[in-house]
């Protein structure tokens, strides 16, 4: 390692090794420590809380990303709690402590880092699946890599780096001998002269190209550019309602042409980048991913007034252009934290709201069809039908009250009474979550910060 260097710490624990790379690194240097188990960050946060160049990932790696359980038998097989015991619970079985944790791909996660230069692994008997993830940033990067490893993964992880291209060393009185079949020492694999046969995503020139136009698309200068259009635009369409604000029709309406070709410029530039976005695809690949992600799809909508104000302009269906500004609300979620910092709240606990929700649709629908039925013969044109029972039921659920459709049987008023309680009741666990999951965010980000 040498000052400057771009490390990541797969399996941070107490921040043994984290601390000595951070050291190494130097103020120059960038640091990642992984560590997914919640109360072994704690000590890896206290342990790194003077390692400036060092950012605490609360991630598991893996080949998948969302909730995964992690487990550790540590007291079972020592009599204590070893803190680096902890493993990913694939199979589900019991363990003496259990954790759930958050993973992701370490592809996607480092997919914007602009350099990769050392990789320390040492999580339990899942290195190879991490490892076999993280085959695009290999290949791409060429980090030396050190590795804990044994039993069946041993072989797996040899295979794997061996096609890489990398030779495997071990650590003998301080010097480095070649791999031996019978060492079960730590693996420190160094990437060989010659790159691994085999086809390879992109060459190095143009990653290099694409890395450099991704940094310019995420950078400050862009950003606040496409942002004040993005303001403009709305404020434009707007005022374009407005009767008085009529004389200056052709105004507004320069306004959302020039932004919309600001968003059609970003939006093929963003194609171009595609590859740096999602490396380990190839160019074509990558593209087409972006191109029907979520992003790719508000971006498109964004130009289409552009591409159709030849079409319209001037014609009754203008309005289709106006209907098509609408959806440049969603391009603040990519510019603005506000909306990113929300995204990240309402995804740290979304199988909550899934649970929570799932229980208000089951009161909603229980509570219009038992309604429907107490209403139905004494005011038919009101409760028509299970619809009219299901409307009724979300107004009186969210407790708004209308008062368009209402119960005039008293066995009606008094499931209406309840629901209008339990409702109050139920709206109120959502959102409790979220402002739960919203102050623990804030918290973290201050001790990072």
């Amino acid at each position: 390692m040498r000052a400057g260097d771009t490390c990541i710490d797969i399996g941070a624990n107490l921040g043994y090794y984290a601390r000595t790379i951070s050291r190494l690194a130097g103020p120059a240097g960038r640091v990642y420590a992984v560590e997914p188990v919640a109360p072994i960050r704690k000590v890896l946060s206290r342990n790194l809380r003077r390692c400036g160049n060092t950012e605490i990932l609360p991630f598991a790696l893996g080949a998948a990303a969302g909730p995964v359980r992690m487990g550790n038998d540590s007291a079972r097989e020592n009599g204590y709690f070893g803190t680096g015991r902890n493993f990913v619970n694939e199979g589900g079985g019991r363990s003496d402590v259990e954790f759930t944790a958050e993973m992701r791909r370490g592809s996607e996660l480092f997919a914007r880092l602009p350099r990769l230069d050392f990789i320390k692994c040492d999580i339990e008997g899942y290195e190879a699946v991490v490892m076999e993830e993280m085959r695009p940033l290999l290949e791409r990067f060429r980090p030396t890599v050190l590795i804990e490893t044994g039993g069946e993964n041993r072989p797996r992880i040899v295979r794997l780096f061996t096609r890489l291209g990398y030779a495997g060393y071990t650590l003998d009185r301080g010097r480095e001998i070649p791999l031996s079949p019978g060492s079960t020492k730590d693996i420190i694999f160094r990437p060989g002269a010659e790159r691994p046969r085999g086809p390879v995503t992109t060459n190095t020139t143009d990653m290099h190209q694409y890395d450099r136009l991704q940094r310019i698309l995420t950078g400050k200068p862009f950003h606040y550019t496409v942002m004040f259009f993005i303001v403009a635009s709305i404020a434009a369409v707007i005022g374009s309602s407005f009767e008085t604000m009529r004389p200056y029709r052709h105004l507004l309406f320069g306004i959302n042409y020039l932004a919309s070709f600001v968003f059609l410029v970003e939006y093929v530039l963003r194609i171009v980048a595609a590859p740096a976005r999602y490396p380990g695809r190839s160019p074509f690949r990558a593209r087409v991913r972006y191109l029907f992600s979520f992003y790719g799809a508000v971006d498109f909508v964004a130009v289409l007034p552009f591409l159709l104000v030849y079409l319209f302009k001037d014609t009754p269906s203008v309005h289709i252009i106006t209907l098509a500004y609408i959806f440049i609300v969603f391009k603040l979620i990519r510019h603005s934290r506000s909306f990113r910092f929300i995204g990240e709240v309402l995804s740290a606990v979304r199988e909550e709201l899934v649970t929570a929700y799932t229980a208000c649709g089951i009161m909603v629908c229980f509570s219009a069809i038992l309604m429907y039925y107490i209403e139905r013969n004494a005011q038919p044109e009101a409760f028509a039908n299970i619809g009219d029972g299901l409307w009724w039921s979300i107004v009186a659920f969210t407790t708004v009250g209308y008062g368009d459709i209402y119960p005039i049987t008293p066995l009606g008023k008094l499931l209406s009474s309840l629901i209008s309680l339990i409702g109050i009741a139920m709206i109120a666990i959502p959102t409790g979550i979220i402002s739960s999951s919203f102050i623990n965010l804030l918290q973290q980000k201050n001790k990072k910060e």
